[in-house]
This record gives C-alpha cells, sequence and structure tokens, in this order.
C-alpha cells in the first residue's frame, strides 16, 4: 500500500520539526513530498538539512494552498498511489494515528475523506473542528468510531486516490481559504461521504481565536467574499439559494450599536452584491466545471 503525505508549506520553519518528526515516527511509513510556496525564512534549507528523505518542491512564488496540494496529489496519482494524507504544516500526527485510520477503510465503502480527531493540546479540541465535528454528532448520530459530518477542515485529510480521481483536485477558484468546503461539496456531490475516526488523535496547533489584521469591515468584506465563492460554487444547491444565505448571515453581522449595525450590514450587502454581479459567470463556469469526474486534474 502506497501512501503519499502532502505538505504544503509557506514560511513552516518554526513548525517543520513538530510536523516531520511525526511523520518519522509514524508505524505506518509514508512518501512525503512537501511543496513549498516560496517560503522567505529557513524552511527549505532546514528540510534539506534535516529531512533528506523528504521529497521537496519548491516553488518560485506563492501559488496558494490548493494549487499548491493540486501539484502532490498529481505527483500521487502519476505514481499509482493508494492513498493520499493533506497534512498542514501546522499539524501533527501521533505514532498509531494514520494506522487507526487505515483500519476504517474495511468499515465503509463510502469514505471520501477521513479526519482523526483534532486536538489544539492533550484534552482539548481544536475549536473549530469541534463545531463542525458536534454537529456532525447532532445531525448523524452513530455510535462507532466513525463519525459522519458534513464538513471537516483539511489540517487532516487521508483520502483514497479513486476518489481523487472521480472528484477532481481543488479548485482554481479559490486562492486560499474556502477551497476545503468547495471539494468538500464536490465528495458528498459524488456521493461519497466526509467522516472523523473518533479514536485516532492529531494535534492542529493553529490560534483558537481569530484576530483581524486589519479593520473590522475589512476584515468582514474579506470573509463574505470568500464565502461568495463558497456559496456560489456549491454543487449541491443553486447560486441563487447560496446568495440568500449569505444575506442572511451578513444581516446577522453586529457592531458596537445599533445605528453602526445598520450601516455596515447595509453597506457589506451592497459591496458583496457588486462582487457577485462581477463574479457571477465565473461562478457559474466553476460550478459546471466542478461537476465532472476528475475535475481540474
Amino acid at each position: 500500500m502506497l501512501i503519499y503525505t502532502i505538505v504544503v508549506t509557506r514560511n513552516a520553519e518554526n513548525w517543520l520539526d513538530s510536523c516531520l518528526s511525526g511523520l518519522r515516527e509514524s508505524s505506518v511509513k509514508t512518501h512525503v513530498v512537501i511543496i513549498d510556496n516560496a517560503s522567505e525564512d529557513a524552511t527549505v534549507q532546514k528540510i534539506r538539512t534535516r529531512y533528506p528523505e523528504v521529497e521537496l518542491v519548491p516553488l518560485h512564488k506563492n501559488r496558494g494552498f490548493g494549487a499548491a496540494n493540486n501539484i502532490g496529489l498529481r505527483l500521487a496519482l502519476q505514481r499509482e498511489a493508494d492513498y493520499v494524507l493533506l497534512l498542514n504544516q501546522d499539524a501533527r500526527l501521533e505514532k498509531n494515528t494514520l494506522g487507526v485510520m487505515l483500519e476504517k477503510r474495511f468499515l465503509r465503502h463510502d469514505i471520501g475523506i477521513l479526519s482523526p480527531m483534532q486536538y489544539h493540546r492533550a484534552g482539548e479540541l481544536d475549536h473549530h473542528f469541534e463545531l463542525y465535528y458536534n454537529g456532525g454528532k447532532e445531525k448523524y448520530p452513530s455510535p462507532g468510531t466513525l463519525q459522519c459530518v458534513d464538513f471537516v477542515n483539511a489540517a487532516i485529510w487521508l483520502i483514497p486516490t479513486d476518489v481523487v480521481r472521480k472528484v477532481g483536485c481543488f479548485s482554481p477558484l479559490f486562492y486560499h481559504y474556502g477551497e476545503d468546503n468547495n471539494f468538500s461539496s464536490r465528495i458528498l456531490f459524488n456521493k461519497y461521504k466526509i467522516y472523523i475516526a473518533t479514536d485516532a488523535v492529531a494535534f492542529h496547533k493553529r490560534p483558537q481565536q481569530h484576530k483581524p489584521q486589519t479593520s473590522y469591515f475589512k476584515y468582514l468584506d474579506t470573509r463574505y467574499r470568500i464565502k461568495t465563492l463558497i456559496y456560489g460554487s456549491d454543487v449541491n444547491a443553486t447560486v441563487v439559494g447560496g446568495m440568500k444565505q449569505l444575506k442572511r448571515e451578513i444581516y446577522s453581522v453586529v457592531s458596537s450599536s445599533e445605528s453602526k449595525t445598520i450601516i455596515l450590514r447595509n453597506l457589506l450587502f451592497f459591496r458583496i452584491l457588486l462582487f457577485v454581479l462581477a463574479k457571477y459567470p465565473t461562478l457559474v463556469y466553476y460550478r459546471q466545471k466542478s461537476k465532472k469526474e476528475g475535475a481540474f486534474l
């Protein structure tokens, strides 16, 4: 059984030892491919010096998360791998994580994406992962060690390559953020399911509270532009339905006062409406492309 682990790095110097030592110590060995998105720190040098067993693909420009992963996915397919493991640079596997996950392949024939439990630290689930996990438990109660969910973030995804050949690669519509939502919607569209192995443990060392680096309005404007792409390209819904959901979310935004809230909501809605009108032909195009077998391969 051949498993390709794909790690996309960008200025990952401080995370490399945790991420790659976890792979070294794993009870199931994989072929590790690192796609480096033009890091400006010592990431590439550190990989070459400390991890010579890793296949390194250094890029000369930052291609974004999805495009970089696609390079690794295509390599895995060309070399006839059986599975791909997408692993974030800030994630770490325990020794038996991958082995426990692989045992699940005998339990369900419809596994499209399989994730372990993602902890921030021992005994504390990653905040966003916990939301996806709890949502799945409410919607799909399960007494076993496989919990069905509608979505789980792409920090640690195990995917059979037969699924990749059917569903395809990440959509070029997304540069960074939203690509895993889109891929997940296509997994469901192709009648596969997304599961969490509840007895497999891994760690995702990202900040647990988001702190906007810009003004609140700029943060929301960027957030809803990404959501426009996510909802508009969802192959399991209509563009109109997605935009209605977006409007509901925008009009639930609150600010420091009632008057500021009203102004903020209306200004956001106007900005996003213009964005939708400008992007509508693109959204329709990528929705249609996403429905084809092997999309974006």
